[in-house]
């Protein structure tokens, strides 16, 4: 089987030839990848898939199929160094993010978020509102023709609404005095984020492509299971029933503690979660979301990526016959884990192909 062909067997419940295997690698991982398995230069779009190619990995790789403009918000960028300073101005409101360049990862990390008060969450939501959408199926076709066999091409979704803004716009633990002190604006805000969510999930499914995958952070560090199943479970089978209406899988990814948070995943339906994580960075076994969730729905995860620093072959060795224990017979399972460490023992990583194919065929 190519890569492609193991993953779709995986997704749709068929017997793959051997266990595939997802991984998340840093972008500086990938350079060292590249640096230590030699192979043709890729063009700079095409880094994260050669990276996996030469790992021989299967390459799960999300892209936007919508492009997202504001028409009557004024945005600017500034940085000064490695302070960079986001400016949105939306009538005669501003709402500013500071965010600091952080070398080791090649990303910018954010240290002042956008919404901090009432009257930015008013903003907000007059922005959000304020989004247009539009297609651009011909970069997803041409980011399907880039990858080929090496993987799988997977659309990008909106978060659910409390955990977008969890993450990114107000973080913990303002969202919550927010919630309690003024409830009804931020209702107001949640509930116009979803609408808008749910015309930008239909857009992207209407494309190009086989799956769509969100970003959630869901972990029970971030929202309890009754507020989950408040603002998070119908909305993720919104998105789900979406997704499934013009053909494609919905499989969100959900790094985070999990355990406390099964039987509202069990009731969400999605067609797949990743990266169930087991301790101690996670504390979800693949064998017990397996047990909670049911054999019909595709569990990628498996590994605690934090374990690869000070790693040998043979600890990685004994973590992939842990994971194959818990599996059964390998249906809608993938190995896979969070965000590789660029401080990870490459050798412990490079060895997991060539386990998969000495215990992990089926």
């Amino acid at each position: 089987m190519t890569s492609r062909q193991r993953l779709l067997a995986a997704l749709h419940g068929e017997p793959p030839d051997r266990l595939p295997w997802a991984p998340e690698f840093n972008i500086v991982f990938c350079e060292r990848i590249l640096e230590q398995i030699p192979g043709p230069e890729p063009a700079p779009e095409n880094v994260y898939i050669e990276a996996c190619r030469r790992m021989r990995a299967e390459c799960l790789l999300r892209v936007d199929a919508v492009e997202i403009t504001y028409p009557n918000v004024e945005i600017t960028h500034t940085r000064e160094g490695d302070e960079v300073v986001h400016t949105y101005r939306i009538d005669d409101r501003t709402l500013v993010s500071r965010a600091r360049l952080m070398h080791d990862i090649g990303e910018e990390m954010e240290h002042e978020h956008m919404v901090k008060t009432v009257e930015e969450v008013r903003a907000y939501r007059a922005m959000y509102q304020d989004a247009v959408y539009t297609p651009r199926y011909d970069y997803v076709r041409s980011r399907i023709a880039a990858m080929g066999e090496a993987g799988l091409i997977t659309i990008f979704g909106p978060p659910t609404p409390l955990l977008d803004l969890i993450m990114f716009q107000i973080r913990l633990p303002n969202v919550y005095y927010l919630l309690e002190d003024h409830p009804r604006e931020m209702e107001d805000l949640l509930d116009t984020m979803h609408r808008r969510n749910c015309e930008y999930y239909e857009l992207a499914a209407s494309g190009p492509g086989e799956v769509v995958r969100s970003f959630e952070d869901t972990s029970t560090t971030l929202v309890s299971p009754d507020l989950y199943r408040r603002w998070c479970l119908r909305q993720l089978q919104d998105y789900r029933d979406i997704c499934h209406a013009h053909g494609k899988l919905f499989v969100p990814h959900m790094c985070g503690l999990l355990k406390g948070l099964l039987p509202e995943l069990a009731e969400t339906d999605v067609d797949g979660i990743e990266a169930v994580t087991p301790p101690p960075l996670g504390d979800c076994p693949i064998g017990l979301a397996r047990e909670k969730l049911g054999p019909d729905i595709t569990l990628i995860g498996g590994i605690d990526p934090t374990q690869f620093v000070g790693a040998t072959p043979e600890k990685t060795r004994d973590m992939i016959l842990d994971v194959i224990s818990q599996i059964g017979d390998g249906r809608h399972t993938v190995l896979g884990h969070e965000e590789i460490h660029i401080k990870a023992d490459f050798e412990s990583v490079r060895v997991i192909p060539d386990l998969l194919e000495e215990h992990a065929r089926f």
